[in-house]
């Protein structure tokens, strides 16, 4: 063992002189010693100090490699595995980067100041990776605490929730109404929480609450059968039951499911006019939300309500059916609905499709001044009582197809206006078993009348056509008036039959009067004829009334031209 002080004297083997040194380097001999210009001093070489620190840097890497990757992970935690690892890697560098560098060990090298800006690196590293630790620890307790703070709001609500479900079953309505309104609320919470990451998580914890409200108004009640007489001033005769106890029960009942309908309708969409109509939908809170009230018992007014895609297919109405100034916002759907009394619609407004397919009124069903926007449906709809559409307007397309009238359908009003199709109307295989009016109507699209079945009298007096007009295999059994009707296009009544008095004023084919005033007593087909064809059907005309007035001895003219007999065409 040779021994070297730090003057880079050598000494010899003896134990007192090596303590008595206060810094002493020992190497075993065949360590080479080095001499500089300016020092002496025993170092390694550039070569050697590469490999060592390229050595250190590989088992650096490995070691947070294995830390990350195998099982030491959850041994070994992260943050101390890099704090451990910069630490002895930023001593390796201090100490062989110099020596590698060949800087010096002197106190004038730069080797000096090079290790103290390694160090000094080093630990600022250290530093930081310290004050991120704890900020990361910081952000996770506040997180930590948050998401506790969440769970805590979400179970209140839900327990809220169950509450007012729990209420809804209450005997007092007052207990139920209050039900009511916390499930509103509590929809309102969770559309208003800004803790969920997706907008659908929002809307699913609504619709839960949505369809339980929804849930309730399907509900069945008893006392909706006996709705007829509970509304009435007195006590019916026979009456089952305490009639005042029912009817308040009644009354309640009525007051709580209106104010769900209230409730939704203050936070569907709503809409802009101008001039009267709907230039614009402006969505609400709840306009995504799905309402299905399908088989549900309604036995309550719901007028002057914002009705927002409102399901009431299969829907029985007890009692009379008020609609009045409602508005359907997007999708109505009234399939296979039964009125049992009578149904009114006065001024409604339909922004969007509305389907009365295969629906029953019981009644009277009245449209007075009701606008459809979108398409209608009412095919193969049976109406026993009265239809009333005076006044309404028809914007898109209309289908009365296979649908039955047992009253009168009253599509003319002097009053309140007559209605206008603005959209194709489609009545082809309607059956109308008493009085049909269409007088001064308006069809402004194509009218479809095709096998069309009219038992009683037809009116069309002054009504306008303003496109193509079929009565393709029509039936008229009763009296039928087309007094100053027009028809501005196609004419079609081939195979259309007349057994009954007729009365078409003033007919004109392309602007050319013939035989105004024409009656006629016996069934007769109409079938198009060529404009060229005009005089010989004038004089088949003649002929045929000289024909009817030598059999029965008295006035009558008989027409068999353009199409449409009594119908006044402008267009070639």
């Amino acid at each position: 063992m040779v021994c070297v002080s730090h003057a880079g004297e050598a000494l010899v083997d003896d134990p007192a002189h090596l303590m008595a040194s206060s810094f002493t380097l020992c190497w075993r001999v065949n360590v080479p010693i080095r001499e500089d210009r300016r020092t002496r001093y025993m170092f390694l070489g550039p070569t050697e100090a590469w490999q060592l620190l390229s050595l250190c840097t590989a088992l650096t890497v490995a070691f947070l490699l294995a830390v990350h990757f195998t099982k030491l992970k959850v041994k070994v935690p992260l943050f101390y595995a890099w704090i451990g690892a910069i630490a002895i890697f930023g001593g390796a560098l201090a100490f062989l980067l110099p020596i590698a560098l060949n800087s010096g060990f002197g106190k004038d090298d730069d080797g000096r100041v090079l290790r103290q800006l390694i160090l000094y690196t080093t630990g600022g590293v250290l530093g930081v990776i310290t004050l991120g630790e704890s900020h990361r620890k910081n952000n996770q307790e506040k997180e930590k605490n948050e998401n506790d703070h969440t769970r805590q709001v979400y179970a209140e609500r839900r327990s809220r929730y169950t509450k007012a479900i729990e209420q809804l079953a209450d005997e007092k309505a007052a207990v139920r109404l209050g039900g009511i309104y916390t499930l509103v609320g509590l929809v309102d919470e969770w559309l208003a929480d800004d803790s969920f990451k997706e907008e659908s998580d929002r809307h699913k914890e609504g619709q839960v609450i949505v369809n339980s409200l929804c849930s309730y108004i399907r509900s069945p009640f008893p006392l909706a059968l006996k709705a007829e007489m509970i509304e009435g001033d007195s006590e019916p005769d026979n009456y089952e039951g305490d009639f005042s106890k029912d009817q308040a029960a009644f009354r309640e009942e009525q007051d709580i499911r209106r104010a769900i309908f209230v409730e939704m309708g203050k936070r569907s969409s709503g809409t802009i006019e101008e001039e009267g109509e709907v230039v614009e939908t402006v969505p609400g809170p709840w306009s995504d939300f799905d309402f299905d009230f399908s088989r549900a018992p309604i036995f309550y007014p719901l007028n002057n309500l914002n009705i927002e895609q409102g399901n009431f297919a299969s829907t029985r109405f007890y009692g009379k059916a008020d609609f009045v100034d409602a508005k359907f916002v997007r999708d109505a759907d009234f399939r296979n609905a039964k009125f049992t009394k009578g149904a009114d619609f006065w001024g409604a407004e339909f922004t969007g499709n509305a389907d009365f397919q295969y629906a029953e009124f019981l009644e009277d069903a009245g449209f007075r001044k009701a606008k459809f926007t979108g398409n209608i449906s009412f095919g193969g709809a049976e109406l026993t009582g009265n239809a009333y559409f005076g006044g309404a307007e028809f914007t898109g397309n209309i289908s009365f197809r296979g649908a039955e009238f047992t009253g009168n359908a009253h599509f003319g009003d002097v009053y309140l206006g007559n209605v206008k199709f603005i959209g194709d109307a489609d009545f082809g295989n309607a059956k109308f078993a008493r009085d049909a009016d269409f007088g001064n109507v308006k069809f402004v699209g194509d009218a479809d009348f095709g096998k069309a079945k009219f038992t009683r009298n037809a009116a069309f007096q002054y009504a306008k056509f303003t496109r193509n007009a079929d009565f393709w295999e029509a039936e008229f059994t009763g009296d039928t008036d087309f007094w100053e009707g027009e028809v501005h296009r196609k004419r079609a009544f081939p195979g259309c039959e007349i057994h009954r008095k007729r009365r078409f004023r003033e007919h004109e084919v392309h602007r050319r009067r013939i035989l105004p005033g024409c009656e006629i007593h016996r069934k007769r087909k109409f079938r198009e004829r060529k404009v060229h064809r005009i005089r010989r059907l004038q004089w088949l005309v003649f002929r045929t009334v000289c024909a009817h007035i030598c059999r029965h001895l008295w006035r009558c003219q008989v027409l068999c031209t353009g199409g449409s007999a009594g119908l006044r065409f402008h267009s070639p």
